[in-house]
């Protein structure tokens, strides 16, 4: 079996892969021959200044940008006024030194040599942003800093203190954009009030900076004296070079002016400058992941304050730039339109975690609002994917309005910036229908309370004045109840869209880029929060935390093997396969909604052990429903030492009981430790205590802090031979942000549940139900295992019951081949539910078998496996097949001969002729029925 399934697992992870990176015949987009000289022409022009001007004289969103912007240069412009010197000397610069040569080591400067006619701009200090030290406030830095032993000021538990750039991370590059930021806001009130003390207060920063940056060259390493792949003029990553904006729309507002005072300083500084940032950003970087599109966005700047290709000697103007932006592919960047064929042609996705996708498309987005001032429509054709893929963004939802969380991403809200621009598109284009859909989904996942957050200058300019009045709607109406994108291994189902009662799983493996090693990694919601959650990257990419926790297999919610499991992260090719699954993927209407589930597989590679995971949602009434968790793991050679089941849920307490509601008595442990042998992620647990216990139990997790009342995580746990569990703490989740949960449980541990299965389990799988409730609240009332009554060691019967008289007997067969009969029960297949109410029938669900039955009610597949649903509701019954069946029903009739009537939701009959049986001692009716297409249909019977 073992065999089979390896080469089965191989052949389609190449499919996968094939068909989510299928390429994209990139279209040639035309260049515009020539473009105006005249300056400002980035965001706006001189003509269109009274269009601003009418904007803010009637939109009070408009008003508050100028307002706030010259509120914020208020206090600077009467330092300035005092001294001339007072913001240009507190750039961080080589003031004395002049140095013009950086070398740098790995992920930090290391020294700066040679010698300039003028101050040149300071190199950044890391490319490691995680340090103890802070940026200093603009006015308290100290002016001219330029110590002898190269030492920058910094920040230290609210102390000044003089430390090696190299301590310093990035506030070295942030302390100088944020510099340039006041010159550009200044440059722009300039230009918009004629007043002359903005410009006279922007320029000397301007000029001085953009003369630095002309002098300095580009970072070498300081071993082998070569540049490295990815360095900037001023930072350690191209794409954090955001100075390159600031400075640009500086230039762009103070062009007149400076030209005036500086005659001939743009053609013999500033194009220069511009174009040694945009060459090394064509030279640097990385092409096919979200580096790229960043990085056309600072082209997209550079390219536009440049004038005309032939006012250059080497040709490198406007035009140039714009061609390599959408046409050129060179050694590190190629163009948009080849970039678009990493996002997934049928889902919309793009091949990162979810933080990096959303920004992906708000900067696609803002390249071509930018780049269409002059290109005028020419990029029409990429737009197509990007509304696919911002619309796509909503699957990422919890029924929350925030994101899920798999690999580096966090539990955030959708970028509003992405939707705003694309609605700008539609507005410029007049495509009503668009415009519509994306104001829809803006209102919708921003909330009621939606300010726009206009925070910068772009946003002034491009978004649309007003918003259009819509329709409100519903995470519904965006998102559907199952969802697959297998370019990054994600499947989420949702049953219930609701805040408070809607449930959410999301199931991950490793594929893409910023991916974990995970294994079959799974996030639980319920009652408005992650409580099952992922918890994102480490400090930084770069600190130990990340690469030996937070990355790693002991920070997510999956199974370990034999102390070993572990696979590089970052970009990673480890997919599951997606086996069966109910609903259909993107299928909105004609739902069975009691019962959702995914089964998916994969080999983990450390120990080529073979894992399945079967996730489950039975919803049991309007607001209440549970998981259901099915984990099997074993080695191919059953050669397993431990399986160990990691659960992590939010919460500040965790009880333990035996099945019969007494508490376990945990004792301190120092296992789960490298120490003993296991992956050094284990060490970051505290606080352990365990037992070894083999019966059923029940894990109580509790949740204060986030409502009126605790929200509670019931967990039941079947027992098997070989147990131990353990009850240890995880650091923190860093993916929890403070706009979802206060401050004290983001900065909390987490409570974390180890379940050790001597072996292997395989025959010995993890089977969980869990259930989100408030405290004291919850519905299910017992839960119980059986087994078959014929000998299958890859069977689990589970028996679950509700206070409202409902009880579910799930079936779960992990080879789905033999027949297996527990009462009046007989299912084949892999997955199966049968659900009661006050004892009686009240439906059938068969995902993808061959028969379920319970007395003379029964579904059977007539040719391959079928996925089916008999429910009776309001009084009739009512029947969901994807592929042609045999329907049993109980026939208490007189005649011979049975009818069936079939009324789909479009009203349209269907009548079938069944043949009458006798089966468990009861007349049986007998009925060969087509597929019903995806819909339900209510039947009668006669």
């Amino acid at each position: 079996m073992f065999k089979i399934f390896n080469i089965v697992y191989n052949a389609i992870i190449i499919v996968i892969i094939c068909c989510c990176y299928v390429s994209v015949k990139a279209q040639v987009i035309p260049i515009p021959q020539h473009v105006t000289a005249v300056h400002p022409r980035i965001y706006t022009s001189n003509s269109e200044k009274q269009q601003l001007t009418d904007k803010v004289n009637q939109f009070a969103w408009a008003k508050a940008v100028i307002d706030r912007t010259e509120k914020k240069l208020k206090p600077y412009l009467a330092y300035f006024q005092k001294d001339s010197t007072w913001l240009v000397s507190r750039l961080q610069m080589y003031w004395k030194s002049h140095h013009t040569d950086i070398y740098t080591r790995v992920n930090d400067f290391v020294k700066a040599e040679g010698y300039a006619p003028v101050p040149t701009v300071r190199y950044t200090g890391s490319r490691d942003w995680s340090t103890p030290y802070s940026s200093p406030a603009i006015k308290d830095l100290v002016p001219y800093a330029d110590p002898d032993d190269g030492s920058v000021y910094m920040m230290s538990e609210g102390k000044g203190v003089w430390v090696q750039p190299s301590k310093s991370g990035l506030n070295i590059e942030r302390i100088n954009e944020s510099i340039i930021s006041l010159a550009q806001d200044a440059a722009f009130l300039y230009w918009y009030t004629g007043d002359k003390k903005y410009a006279d207060f922007a320029l000397p920063v301007l000029t001085t900076y953009i003369k630095g940056l002309y002098y300095l060259k580009l970072p070498l390493d300081a071993d082998e004296h070569k540049p490295n792949k990815i360095s900037g003029l001023t930072s350690f990553e191209v794409i954090h070079e955001s100075v390159i904006i600031p400075t640009v729309i500086s230039y762009d507002f103070l062009y007149t002016y400076l030209e005036q005072k500086h005659p001939g300083f743009g053609k013999q500084f500033a194009a220069p400058v511009f174009q040694k940032w945009a060459d090394n950003i064509t030279l640097k970087g990385v092409t096919n992941n979200n580096w790229n599109i960043f990085e056309a966005r600072f082209l997209s700047y550079l390219s536009m304050a440049l004038d005309d290709d032939d006012n250059y000697e080497n040709a490198k103007g406007v035009q140039y730039y714009l061609d390599i932006i959408f046409n050129r592919t060179m050694p590190a960047q190629v163009p948009l339109t080849e970039s678009l064929k990493y996002f997934d042609t049928n889902t919309g996705i793009w091949y990162e975690a979810p933080g990096y996708s959303l920004s992906v498309s708000e900067d696609f987005l803002k390249t071509l609002l930018l780049t269409d001032r002059v290109m005028k429509g020419n990029a029409k054709p990429i737009v197509p994917t990007l509304k696919k893929a911002v619309i796509a963004t909503a699957q990422y939802l919890m029924p929350n309005k925030h994101t899920v969380s798999f690999g580096d991403a966090h539990y955030d809200k959708l970028s509003n910036k992405s939707i705003e621009y694309m609605i700008a598109w539609c507005n410029k284009y007049r495509e009503k229908t668009n415009l519509d859909t994306f104001t829809s989904l803006l209102k919708y996942s921003q909330g009621d309370d939606y300010d726009r957050g206009i925070t910068s200058l772009f946003e002034l300019f491009f978004y649309v004045p007003e918003l259009e009045r819509t329709i409100p709607k519903g995470l519904e109406s965006f998102a559907t109840s199952t969802f697959y994108a297998p370019n990054v291994s994600w499947f989420v189902q949702r049953n219930g869209f609701d805040i408070n009662t809607g449930m959410m799983a999301s199931v991950n493996a490793s594929m893409g880029n910023h991916a974990h090693a995970n294994g079959i990694n799974v996030e639980l919601y319920g009652k408005g929060y992650p409580l099952a959650p992922d918890f994102a990257a480490g400090d930084s990419y770069w600190q130990q935390n990340h690469h030996e926790f937070y990355s790693q297999f002991a920070a997510h919610n999956t199974v370990v093997v034999d102390g070993k499991s572990t696979y590089g992260s970052m970009r990673s090719n480890y997919p599951f396969v997606l086996e069966d699954y109910y609903p259909q993927v993107l299928q909105k209407n004609s739902l069975f909604k009691n019962v959702t589930y995914t089964r998916v597989s994969f080999i983990e590679p450390a120990t080529k052990a073979v894992q399945s995971r079967l996730v489950s949602i039975i919803r049991t009434g309007n607001s209440t429903a549970y998981y259901v968790d099915i984990f099997r793991s074993a080695k191919t050679d059953r050669s397993d030492v431990k399986n160990e089941y990691l659960y992590h849920n939010l919460g500040q307490h965790t009880w333990l009981y035996n099945a019969g509601g007494k508490p376990l008595m945990l004792q301190p442990t120092d296992e789960l430790s490298s120490a003993k042998g296991d992956i050094v992620g284990y060490n970051y647990f505290t606080d352990k205590i365990a037992i070894n216990y083999n019966g059923d139990f029940k894990a109580q997790f509790e949740l204060q802090g986030v409502s009126k009342k605790a929200i509670w995580m019931n967990m039941w746990m079947q027992g098997q031979q070989g147990r131990k569990i353990f009850s240890v703490n995880s650091p923190k989740a860093r993916s929890l942000r403070n706009n979802l949960v206060a401050s004290d449980i983001a900065e909390a541990k987490v409570p974390t549940l180890v379940v050790r299965q001597n072996g292997e389990a395989w025959t010995k799988p993890f089977v969980a139900v869990l259930e989100p409730s408030y405290a004291h609240e919850q519905s299910v009332t017992g839960i119980s295992s059986f087994a078959a009554a014929n000998t299958n060691p890859v069977f689990t019967g589970l028996k679950v019951a509700s206070i409202n008289r409902t009880t579910q007997y799930i079936f779960a067969d992990a080879d789905g081949k033999k027949t297996n009969n527990y009462q009046d029960y007989s299912f084949t297949g892999t997955y199966a539910v049968a659900g009661l109410k006050s004892g009686k029938l009240e439906y059938l669900f068969l995902g993808n078998g061959q028969s379920l039955f319970k007395g003379n009610y029964g579904i059977k597949a007539l040719h391959t496996s079928v996925t089916a649903a008999l429910s009776y509701e309001n009084k009739v019954w009512k029947l969901y097949a994807d592929k042609a069946i045999e329907l049993s029903l109980p026939y208490t009739l007189k005649g011979r001969q049975a009818l069936l009537t079939a009324v789909d939701e479009n009203g349209k009959q269907n009548t079938y002729i069944g043949k009458i049986i006798t089966a468990n001692d009861a007349r049986q009716a007998v009925f060969t029925l087509p597929a019903m297409q995806g819909k339900v249909s209510t039947i009668y019977l006669k």
